[in-house]
């Protein structure tokens, strides 16, 4: 697993939070900055990560239960981690939720529950960190986007409007906190084989992959490699974006025109 990660020696013994880590993308992430040399904060709400990886320092990896909405318990963490003499370099934050609903059935919970996860709890862990980061003169953050925000998806309205919501607070948070050494980017996948795409690549596989002009899945890896990107000094010029990690997903009005 470990070679397939880019390596950029310039992300050695930084420290990275990673919201999200039990499984698919975020699994994948803490692996790749494990790959780096990084000391990698895995934070995760319920099932712990089943993350190995070899001949890793113990301080390399911290496994930190916690719910990104609790944002006195994640404050008082960053305290302690701090008063050790600990800074964070780099926040990642990937944890989202989806729930496939019409619009016309949803209701007050379905809005709270997606929009308080994908966009308020985001934006202020994302506030939290950036105070920390300005006092100690810059930092990284990288926020997780969604196709959904760039064309209508049907029955997930909400959550592609908490992701719409996100990418314009990613370009705030972007310009903002440029005075403070903070660049704030987005990633967006395409179709990525993971527990939250499984249903959609059952029900039409064949479809999904014919709107794609790389003709073909992408995998957590080469998601992972492009937020290396991000975090790293290869990076340090860029600000505000999305970068689309798709495949060339509705590229053209016929994607699989090329193939026939």
């Amino acid at each position: 697993m470990e070679n397939q990660f880019i390596k950029y020696p310039d992300l050695a013994d930084r420290t990275v939070v990673i919201t999200g880590t039990n499984r698919g993308i975020g699994e994948t992430l803490v692996k790749a900055f494990l790959g780096c040399q990084c000391r990698v904060i895995a934070v995760y709400r319920q099932d712990k990560p089943c993350i190995s990886f070899p001949d890793i320092a113990e301080d390399r990896l911290i496994l930190l239960k916690a719910d990104i909405g609790d944002r006195t318990a994640f404050a008082n963490w960053l305290t302690e981690f701090e008063l050790s003499g600990n800074r964070v370099d780099i926040l990642v934050n990937n944890a989202g939720v989806l729930k496939n609903t019409p619009l016309l059935e949803c209701d007050e919970n379905d809005w709270h529950y997606i929009m308080d996860v994908n966009l308020k709890n985001t934006f202020f862990l994302s506030q939290l960190f950036a105070k920390h980061m300005k006092k100690h003169g810059g930092g990284v953050i990288i926020n997780a986007s969604s196709f959904a925000a760039k064309i209508a998806a049907g029955n997930c309205g909400i959550y592609a409007a908490s992701k719409s919501a996100l990418q314009a607070l990613t370009k705030c948070m972007a310009a903002e906190w440029a005075p403070y050494g903070i660049r704030v980017n987005g990633f967006m996948p395409g179709m990525i084989p993971t527990r939250m795409s499984a249903p959609a690549i059952a029900r039409k596989q064949d479809q999904l992959i014919n709107d794609i002009s790389l003709h073909r899945f992408g995998t957590t890896e080469e998601v992972a490699n492009a937020v290396l990107f991000l975090a790293s000094n290869a990076a340090s010029y860029i600000t505000g974006i999305d970068l689309e990690v798709s495949g060339g997903k509705f590229l053209i009005q016929d994607p699989e025109s090329p193939w026939l």
